[in-house]
C-alpha cells in the first residue's frame, strides 16, 4: 500500500502482518484543524502491548488481543502539518518460531485487515451543564466512544474504554467533572484521564456520586477529552 512506509510485510489474502517492532503509516490528509479517529481492524497474535504516536507524540498505549476493532482519538494538537505520521510499536513482539507456534521467524504483532481516518465533530459544551444519558440523552453528541445505547434513565458503558470530547471556551482554571453512576456488579476498578493525564484511579461501589479535580494544567487549548478506563 502506498501508506505503508516500514514494518510491514506482503499482503497475504486480506491481511498484512507488522513485522519488526515498529511499524510506520504515512498519510497526507492536507490542512485540518479538527481532531481525528483512527480505526483499525486486525488480529493479534497473542496479546500484544501496543504504543501509538502521531507526529511524534503519544496518543494510546493498550493491550491488543485476539481479534478487535480499535478506536484511537487523536487531538488536534498532533496536527501541526498536512502529514500524518502513525507509529506502532510492539514492544513484546516475538516470531512464532520464538513462542514454537510453527517456523514463521519473522517478528509478528498485528495482522491488520483495515484502517479507516476519519474527522471528529467537536461539540462546544456550556460549562455547568448537565448532561444525561436517559432517552433524551443529551450527552449523545459528546460521545466519542464506548457507550451502548439508552436504556431508560442511562446508557451502559461498553468494553473496558469509554470517551468523550468537549469543545471548551479556554480557562487559566482548574475544573470539575462529577458524575453519578452505578456499577453492573459488586465493584469496578474505574481510571479517569483528562486529555490523556490520569485524574483519578478509584474503585467505584454501587450507586455513587463522584467528583473529580481536573488540573488547569491539563487543559490545553479548547479541546477536553475524558477517558474512563
Amino acid at each position: 500500500s502506498k501508506y505503508l512506509v516500514y514494518g510491514f510485510g506482503k499482503p497475504e489474502g486480506n491481511i498484512v502482518w507488522t513485522n519488526g517492532k515498529k511499524a510506520e503509516l504515512l498519510f497526507d490528509i492536507g490542512m485540518n484543524n479538527n481532531p481525528l479517529m483512527l480505526e483499525m481492524s486486525y488480529h493479534a497474535l497473542e496479546a500484544q502491548k501496543v504504543i501509538v504516536s502521531v507526529n511524534g507524540k503519544q496518543v494510546e498505549e493498550y493491550i491488543a488481543a485476539g481479534s478487535e476493532s480499535k478506536k484511537i482519538f487523536i487531538p488536534s494538537d498532533c496536527l501541526d502539518e498536512s502529514e500524518l505520521h502513525i507509529v506502532l510499536e510492539f514492544p513484546n513482539a516475538v516470531s512464532p518460531a520464538e513462542k514454537e507456534i510453527n517456523a514463521d521467524r519473522r517478528v509478528l504483532a498485528l495482522a491488520l485487515c483495515s484502517i479507516r481516518i476519519s474527522e471528529v465533530e467537536v461539540n462546544y459544551y456550556e460549562l455547568g451543564t448537565e448532561l444525561t444519558f436517559d432517552t433524551e440523552n443529551t450527552a449523545g453528541k459528546y460521545i466519542v466512544k464506548g457507550f451502548s445505547v439508552s436504556e431508560g434513565p442511562f446508557t451502559w458503558t461498553i468494553g473496558n474504554q469509554a470517551e468523550l470530547l468537549f469543545g471548551i471556551e479556554e480557562r487559566n482554571v482548574s475544573m470539575m467533572l462529577e458524575m453519578n453512576y452505578f456499577t453492573r456488579t459488586d465493584s469496578q476498578h474505574v481510571i479517569v484521564l483528562a486529555n490523556g493525564n490520569v485524574v483519578d484511579d478509584f474503585v467505584a461501589v454501587g450507586n455513587e456520586e463522584k467528583r473529580i479535580m481536573i488540573p488547569m494544567e491539563y487543559l490545553n487549548g479548547n479541546e477536553l477529552l475524558i477517558t474512563i478506563n
